[in-house]
């Protein structure tokens, strides 16, 4: 069953029967608290996981590409943490784009953006890698406590991960 049609019967449910609807053992209410988890955690998790880069004018670039359609609930999280900065925050799925600078925000449906890393950002990347690769132990590394910590859906985007692409 399709989230929407759980949804539509949940509202059903609720003028039939009232609010308790959504508690009861129903097979949509279950269903519903389901997709209210997943998507709240989800909306959590890419608050602490989604990884910027700089980009060209200055410019901070994420891009994500989740489960749910949580674009415009991370928003908000990242306006109050760097409200002096330009960020885009790009969901590649929904092809939905959050451009905010100094505080504003817009949202826009965007084919595609051409984001070129700055030289700076090249420079940490560089130094992040060799960074994480001087630190790790091969005769040590848990890919399970690796995935346990972050799970795999999320490395797409962290450039410590193009290194291990091999394994």
């Amino acid at each position: 069953m399709q989230k929407a049609d759980v949804i539509a019967k949940c509202i059903k449910g609720v003028y039939k029967y009232g609010l308790s609807y959504l508690n009861s053992a129903k097979e949509e209410a279950v269903m519903y608290r389901g997709i209210l988890k997943n998507f709240g955690s989800e909306n959590h998790d890419y608050k602490g996981l989604l990884r910027f880069r700089e980009i060209q004018d200055g410019f901070l670039f994420a891009e994500f590409t989740p489960h749910n359609d949580i674009l415009k609930f991370i928003t908000p999280h990242f306006l109050k943490r760097m409200p002096n900065e330009k960020f885009v925050i790009y969901d590649v799925s929904r092809k939905t784009a959050a451009f905010c600078m100094h505080g504003n925000c817009e949202f826009m449906e965007v084919e595609y953006i051409e984001a070129v890393d700055s030289a700076r950002e090249m420079f940490f990347k560089s130094a992040w890698k060799k960074f994480y690769s001087a630190v790790g132990i091969d005769e040590r590394k848990n890919k399970k406590l690796m995935v346990s910590n972050m799970p795999k859906k999320y490395w797409k985007y962290l450039p410590e991960k193009d290194i291990e692409k091999s394994d």
